[in-house]
């Protein structure tokens, strides 16, 4: 009797830790699967300072923040190898872009030293770079990165870029990835602008202030998937004085109809 009970406890036993087994390796299997079929982003900052920094004393700073997709897969790797290259070149000084941050956080303060070498007035140089995911879709991922910075002369430079990123593959979209009709856009988009700008539909862009090629309008470089509207971004000097600021349209999806790919 005891033996037939203790061999019933064994295998009840064996039976339980079975499923235990199995039902650890499903939850482990669940995991893994959510890790390598959802983006997440965590945010990273940089900052880096020579000088005081205060009252009038010389003083080179900059403070970088930008989102980062963790792990390691191939979409992770190509979001954050573009991203990164974003920041780096509104670190540009001279002729060349710096490919990384590092690279070009080196080559900013290195220009401003020499340049403070050969110039004896008190000098203030300053570079802000701020990126965010502004939409994630299970398709597609959105980042905007707007930089801003002073290095003397008569007026800071600021730049904004969108970047569209394919969810899965990590690859940036092209404008053709997600519009199917770029000749209705451009009509909906010029439609928007002189409406935004109080500009009859035959009245000329060149005599209102605006630096179109040919007073012909034009789609802007920057075009976003945000959550429920195109976003359209002219950033300054791109079609306007500096004076005139950056120009910034949004067009709802529910607008686009079928010029949005599905």
């Amino acid at each position: 009797m005891l033996r037939t009970t203790l061999l019933t406890a064994v295998v009840v036993c064996i039976i339980t830790s079975c499923n235990n087994t199995n039902k650890n390796n499903n939850t482990a299997t669940n995991t893994s699967a959510q890790t390598t079929t959802e983006l997440v982003f965590e945010q990273k900052t940089i900052t880096r300072q020579e000088g005081r920094c205060t009252g009038d004393a010389a003083c080179v700073k900059t403070n970088i923040v930008y989102p980062q997709a963790t792990g390691n897969n191939e979409a992770a790797k190509n979001i954050n190898t573009l991203i990164e290259k974003t920041v780096a070149s509104f670190l540009t000084v001279g002729e060349t872009s710096p490919t990384n941050i590092q690279t070009g956080l080196d080559e900013f303060f290195k220009s401003y030293n020499e340049f403070a070498k050969e110039t004896p007035e008190t000098l203030f140089w300053s570079l802000t770079a701020d990126g965010k995911v502004i939409a994630q879709t299970p398709q597609n991922v959105t980042v905007q990165i707007y930089g801003y910075s002073f290095t003397g002369g008569a007026h800071p430079i600021s730049m904004l870029s969108y970047l569209n990123f394919d969810a899965k593959t990590g690859n940036q979209l092209k404008l053709t990835d997600f519009v199917a009709d770029t000749t209705t856009l451009k009509q909906l988009a010029e439609k928007k602008f002189r409406e935004q700008n109080q500009l009859a539909p035959n009245a000329s862009l060149e005599e209102a202030g605006f630096m179109f090629p040919d007073n012909k309008f034009i789609l802007p470089a920057n075009i976003a998937l945000a959550k429920d509207s195109l976003l359209l971004y002219y950033n300054p000097y791109e079609i306007a004085s500096y004076a005139q600021g950056p120009t910034k349209m949004a067009i709802a999806y529910t607008e686009l109809g079928n010029v949005i790919k599905k």
